[in-house]
């Protein structure tokens, strides 16, 4: 997954430094970020499904998933629309930091704060595994 992040950071970074599009990122917004993060955890848990497999549940004929997931998914959504004003003056401003990048908070330039992950994440595809484990992973197929 941060292989994944990484790569997918490199090109993007890379698209918009050749201006083939321009990046516009939404303000950060701390409290917010952590309140909702930690009602969707505590729903993660408590269901045993991400939103995504719980979709595909519903597709198998769980009927738990659709109950506690998806319905939940669209009550709590049609919750914070109804709130939304309310919350949007006070509440969602608490520790509101602008519009920040991880490059920006450490100080980088784009692709120096890439070279270091890239680098981290070869060492442990290439080095990790002894070469007997890597040869009977070859071999059992």
């Amino acid at each position: 997954m941060l292989y994944t992040a990484v790569v997918g950071m490199g090109g993007i970074y890379f698209f918009k430094d050749v201006k083939i599009f321009k990046l516009f990122f939404k303000s950060t917004h701390l409290v917010a970020n952590v309140v909702v993060g930690l009602i969707f955890s505590v729903g993660f848990a408590l269901l045993g499904y991400c939103p995504g497999t719980g979709v595909g549940a519903i597709g198998e004929g769980r009927t738990d998933a659709f109950w506690g997931g998806v319905l939940g998914m669209l009550v709590g959504a049609g919750l914070y629309a109804e709130v939304y004003h309310y919350i949007k003056g006070n509440i969602l401003t608490w520790g509101s930091y602008g519009k920040i990048t991880i490059p920006s908070i450490l100080g980088m330039v784009f692709p120096i704060s890439l070279d270091p992950n890239c680098s981290i994440l070869c060492w442990d595809n290439l080095f990790s595994h002894n070469p007997e484990e890597k040869e009977n992973i070859a071999t059992s197929g």
